[in-house]
């Protein structure tokens, strides 16, 4: 499968709205490392506040049909598309520590804001190795919604085929 096979794209540089993931002809099944391939290609430096949008269409380039929403809701959304809960909880937790020395290529993170319920949140997914977690635009680290905005809930969600991890590996796929 080629680039082309997998993403159509717009007249951007960086995901800008304007880049669109098409459904790939398969199994159905998610391909953790497609997904990241996707963001990895198409991430820009700065946020352009579409991480929701950047998401879905990397959950697309990997195989299965995202589901919509915004931010932290978008994250909750992809149960309906194979991702299940890994683990959820608030932003000072341990749990939340200890998951982070060892993510999953694929994994997303859902992140939201204490008791403020006008902001919609942030999602993103762990693309390996000196990518880190990337929405609409590479961040690096988890830590950045809770540096920008303080503590808050979170929720990791990881693809199950039948039980098993997707696993993922980033190749040379995308990145010509």
């Amino acid at each position: 499968t080629s680039c082309a096979d997998l993403v159509t794209i717009g007249n951007t540089s960086g995901v800008g709205g304007k880049l669109q993931a098409s459904m790939p002809i398969g199994d159905g099944k998610f391909d953790a490392g497609k997904a990241a391939n996707f963001l990895i290609r198409h991430a820009v430096k700065e946020s352009e506040a579409i991480c929701a949008y950047a998401v879905q269409q990397a959950i697309r380039a990997g195989g299965v049909i995202a589901q919509n929403g915004s931010g932290y809701q978008c994250a909750l959304n992809q149960q309906k598309s194979g991702f299940n809960i890994l683990i959820s909880g608030t932003t000072d937790d341990s749990k939340l520590s200890n998951y982070l020395k060892h993510p999953n290529v694929g994994d997303i993170m859902g992140m939201k804001r204490g008791k403020d319920t006008d902001y919609v949140g942030h999602i993103c997914m762990y693309c390996g190795d000196g990518n880190g977690w990337i929405s609409d635009f590479k961040q690096g680290d988890t830590a950045y919604v809770y540096r920008k905005y303080g503590p808050g809930k979170y929720v990791v969600l990881q693809y199950s085929n039948g039980g098993k991890s997707s696993g993922g590996k980033i190749q040379g796929l995308c990145h010509n």
